[in-house]
């Protein structure tokens, strides 16, 4: 086993253990946490001198699947940030969560760590989305961790179906992708056509939070802060950027990208400005850098990728440090709402300390890792739709630097009223994160060339090319540094006033009710209206009409897919012995003769005589099993028949002349639309090589010597179990219906009881 994968059977051991140990001791089951995380990072600290691994193992040999993990250089840094971030989080949490609640946060976090250190380490397109699906569930599991609170509950739900039914998008578009390139290994891709393309951008799109899937995130801001620090930062919510970036290289330049991830940036943008909760100011902060980092996915130029890459990890320090401090202020306070927050940097010094460090790298200010980024997003754009994009965006981060930090720390008015203190564990985070955001910036001066080379390769594969790094603290003074004031001066501008944009949009509701998420709730809840009406519709009918509609419905979609596709039909011109002409005419004038009948017994007597001919047509073909089956058959439906005629009235004449000829023209029609069918199918040539394989494999691989039987019950045994559960359900329900009394009222006037 290698190292990778001992590290992630490692942290589900530990996963599994944390329950365990809380019940006795809390602290050591977090201290069990923690050593797992800072082992994961250790290890992705070594792959410096040791190189990445690879693992390939046979998976599912017989369509050429593996089980594929292979650590590229965005892979490399996202593990460095999935580790290195979830140390600081399980910290974090042993302050900030209640000792009996602590093992129930702590394991699905590390299941969810160990999917997105699976994720970001997979080399093959469907163990990524083993992990990826793994990230779906247990991101449900934490984000509706306070299980009785019906708003949580109700965002976990809302995450689950809009990534899970992007999961499954993504699905369909990583099989349309392997079926193109002949491999399911990312290293062999080599292009991606627009299905492939689309689809892989949609589920990724549901991830990554982009418009118009990006409302589920801020009302995920209903779990916990850990959570919310952890998910939101550098990890579950940058997985769809990570698979878009991933595939940069097959995919180009992409401007529907760019097109969305601006929209996104701008949407989140402008409704953090009216937010007064500090944890849905930063989730609709995260909304707008997840759209800033896809716009530049989408131009796939060598400076904007690098500029992605420079992003990634600043805006992972400071917007991890934010929710950290956002949780303690909450903690110590007790409310998030930016009204209420004045002059906490005296009792809350270390909160203070790291929040105005983030604060200064999400702002864009030298000699911070944020500036870099901003420098590098700003000289990459030329079209000035863009840049204007990227201005709206950088004015909004200063007034939300302002409300998170500034106001809540240096504001004037009476101090709020601290009710507990912030120990080293709830200040140890957002210090260690903000002070990488400086740190990281400095590096660029520069003063780390080897981590600067680091990123700069990361950019370069991120790009599909090589190229000269542009990764420095300063460019000189340009277009760039004067935008950069610019914003500066407006969004200082704006936040002077900006507290009255958050009392209009606390006092006013109708912007989120006519939002995307209004509008999908609307529609959630007219779903049950229109489907009790189609029910209504189709359902409250005679038996008859109800027949007559699905038979209609049927002809008019398989008629028109008839006549779209053109359906080759080539009748065999082999000529039939006596024998079977025989037997095809008594068919054919017992099933006619039926409709001229008027005893019941006589119709079902009849109708046996259609199945006994149809039996003795596979007697001639020698498949004496199939015409043993359809006597039996035949013979049970006969003796059903007259149990259930016997006690029935005599034939009466109900129907009008109309409709006898509407039920006869549907009848010739479906009868008709069904030879056609089974005519088309014949007329195809047979898979000789299926054949021989059932023959062959028939006694070597099911230890059977009736082909037949082995088909139906070893190589076929899925579709044979669908079938038995089938019949189960029904019988089920004819046993329901056996025991059903009349329902009719009884003389008393109440119903009779069963």
């Amino acid at each position: 086993m290698s190292g990778i994968e001992l590290t992630l059977s490692l942290g589900l051991g530990v996963a599994a253990l944390v329950p365990v140990l809380a019940k006795s001791n809390p602290r050591l089951a977090s201290l069990a946490a923690g050593i797992f995380a800072a082992l994961a990072f250790a290890l992705g600290l070594s792959w410096f001198n040791t190189g990445t691994p690879e693992v390939i193992r046979n998976w599912i040999e017989p369509i050429g699947i593996h089980w594929s993990l292979r650590v590229d250089g965005l892979g490399h840094l996202f593990w460095l940030l999935i580790s290195g971030i979830g140390t600081l989080i399980v910290i974090y949490a042993d302050s900030y969560m209640p000792r009996e609640k602590l093992g129930t946060l702590l394991s699905p976090l590390l299941c969810f760590m160990v999917a997105m250190l699976g994720l970001v380490s997979a080399g093959n397109a469907i163990t990524l989305f083993v992990f990826w699906e793994a990230t779906s569930i247990t991101s449900f599991l934490l984000i509706g961790f306070k299980r009785d609170d019906p708003a949580a509950r109700r965002s976990a739900l809302q995450a689950l179906a809009i990534t899970g039914l992007g999961g499954l998008v993504l699905l369909a578009g990583l099989l349309v992708a392997g079926a193109e390139n002949r491999s399911y290994e990312f290293n062999q891709w080599q292009s991606l056509s627009q299905v492939a393309f689309w689809l892989i951008a949609l589920g990724c799109m549901t991830k990554s939070a982009q418009f118009p899937f990006h409302f589920w995130l801020p009302n995920a801001m209903s779990a916990p802060t850990p959570i919310s620090a952890y998910l939101h930062s550098a990890t579950m919510v940058k997985a769809g950027v990570f698979l878009l970036a991933k595939l940069s290289p097959v995919m180009g330049q992409r401007v529907e990208l760019v097109a969305i991830g601006a929209t996104t940036l701008l949407l989140g943008s402008l409704l953090s400005l009216f937010e007064k909760d500090l944890k849905r100011i930063l989730a609709w902060s995260t909304v707008a850098a997840l759209g800033s980092m896809v716009m530049l996915i989408g131009a796939a130029t060598h400076k904007l990728s690098e500029a992605l890459v420079v992003t990634i990890l600043a805006h992972a320090c400071y917007k991890g440090a934010l929710f950290m401090v956002a949780g303690a202020v909450d903690h110590a306070v007790g409310t998030r709402d930016i009204t209420l927050l004045r002059g906490l940097r005296k009792p809350l010094p270390g909160l203070m300390m790291g929040g105005l460090l983030a604060a200064l790298s999400l702002i864009g200010l030298p000699p911070f890792l944020g500036f870099i980024g901003k420098e590098l997003a700003l000289a990459g754009f030329a079209h000035p739709a863009i840049l204007g994009v990227l201005f709206v965006a950088g004015i909004t981060n200063v007034v939300v630097a302002t409300h998170v930090v500034f106001r809540p720390f240096f504001g004037r008015g009476t101090p709020s009223e601290v009710h507990h203190g912030a120990g080293f564990g709830l200040n140890f985070g957002p210090i260690v994160l903000g002070g990488l955001g400086l740190l990281f910036g400095l590096a660029g001066a520069p003063l780390w060339p080897s981590f600067v080379g680091f990123l700069g390769s990361v950019g370069s594969a991120v790009a599909g090319e090589e190229g000269k790094s542009h990764i420095a603290l300063w460019h000189g003074f340009g277009f760039p540094v004067i935008l950069s004031g610019l914003i500066l001066l407006c969004g200082s501008a704006l936040a002077m006033v900006s507290m009255k944009l958050v009392t209009l949009g606390s006092a006013n509701s109708a912007p989120r009710r006519l939002s995307i998420e209004g509008i999908l709730l609307s529609a959630y809840r007219l779903l049950p209206k229109v489907g009790k009406g189609v029910t209504q519709l189709i359902e409250r009918r005679s038996i008859r009409s109800h027949v007559v509609f699905t038979v209609t419905a049927f002809l008019v979609l398989v008629g028109g897919l008839l006549a779209w596709q053109r359906f080759p039909i080539h009748v065999s011109g082999e000529p039939l012995y006596l024998n079977e002409d025989v037997f095809l005419a008594a068919a054919i004038a017992a099933s006619i003769s039926i409709f001229f009948i008027r005893s019941r017994m006589a119709a079902v007597t009849i109708l046996g005589v259609v199945g006994i001919a149809v039996a003795m047509l596979f007697v001639t073909y020698s498949a004496p099993d199939l015409a043993l089956t359809q006597i039996l058959v035949d013979v049970l439906t006969v003796i059903l028949f007259v149990l259930v005629f016997h006690s029935l009235p005599r034939f009466q004449n109900l129907s009008s002349h109309p409709s006898k000829a509407r039920d006869a023209l549907l009848a010739a029609l479906f009868g008709g639309t069904m030879a056609l069918l089974l005519l088309g199918v014949l007329s195809e040539p047979m898979m000789a090589p299926l054949n021989q394989y059932f023959a062959q494999m028939s006694y070597p691989g099911a230890r059977g010597l009736n082909v037949v039987n082995t088909i139906i019950v070893d190589f076929r045994g899925l579709d044979t179990m669908g079938e038995i559960t089938v019949l189960c359900i029904a019988a089920l329900g004819v046993h329901t219906l056996i025991r059903m009394k009349n329902q009719a009222p009884s003389e008393g006037g109440e119903p009779s009881t069963p």
